[in-house]
């Protein structure tokens, strides 16, 4: 996985959906919002960074993700989920959680989806393209079809589908679905709303693949203007993103395959 391997997974925008309902935020700047039935949706988040864990911070830090739909973390999304460890988030565990989910669920089932949306993030884009014989590829349409297009679970899958059509050098494929997508993130949550910040991160990377540069550069610029208002200036998040920025200005970031 290009992002994770190469220390840039902070710059990809990816959405992890973890297989716990509830999960922590540790952004307080962003509070719950209630889900159906008044419960609260949960957060996912890392660790406040401290120390040799900030670089691990940075690693993750556009990886935000629903948990039942309505609302959206806020947060970034690692192993320590509630309700979730670290083995749990392997892919060989993942699988078996899919396969389980797929008997006592259904394939529809939205929790099925999402366990399916999880393992999209954490293979690389070359695994992703043979893994369920190559059907995991089709799960954005999977989503539509069984939950709708603006289910947050929906959405998450096409957000996670656009970074790996981006890995895999898709650049044009790429670009459409996570604009779209982003432009869903900003109506329903707002321009400032952290996933929308990291879905025009990964539009920003789509741009400049394509040859956009300016374009990029302006959609990148307000991001990171978001995060320092948002966040703060040395918050992971937005040093990231001031990172890529940089990278992008001076030409030092080339897209995969480049």
């Amino acid at each position: 996985m290009t992002g994770a391997m190469d220390g840039r997974a902070e710059d990809h925008g990816r959405v992890y959906q973890a297989s716990g309902d509830q999960r922590r935020s540790t952004v307080s700047s962003w509070p719950p919002a209630p889900g159906p039935a008044g419960r609260s949706s949960g957060w996912a988040g890392t660790p406040r960074p401290s120390g040799s864990s900030a670089a691990s911070a940075r690693l993750r830090s556009d990886r935000s993700g629903p948990t039942i739909p309505t609302p959206w973390t806020a947060a970034t999304v690692c192993n320590s989920c509630s309700g979730t460890s670290g083995n749990e988030t392997k892919p060989p565990v993942l699988r078996s959680t899919i396969a389980g989910r797929r008997r006592a669920l259904g394939p529809a089932h939205p929790l099925t989806l999402r366990s399916r949306s999880s393992l999209l993030v954490l293979l690389s884009a070359a695994e992703s393209v043979v893994e369920e014989d190559g059907a995991l590829l089709s799960l954005p349409s999977d989503c539509d079809r069984f939950l709708g297009p603006d289910h947050t679970v929906t959405l998450g899958a096409h957000h996670n589908h656009a970074w790996t059509l981006y890995q895999l050098g898709r650049f044009d494929e790429a670009d459409q679905e996570i604009r779209r997508v982003a432009d869903a993130y900003r109506r329903r949550f707002g321009p400032d709303y952290p996933i929308a910040l990291s879905a025009q991160q990964l539009l920003a990377r789509t741009r400049a693949a394509r040859g956009d540069l300016d374009t990029a550069i302006e959609i990148l610029t307000d991001v990171v203007a978001r995060r320092e208002r948002g966040l703060g200036a040395g918050h992971p998040f937005t040093v990231a993103g001031r990172r890529l920025l940089g990278d992008l200005a001076s030409g030092r970031s080339r897209p995969p395959g480049a």
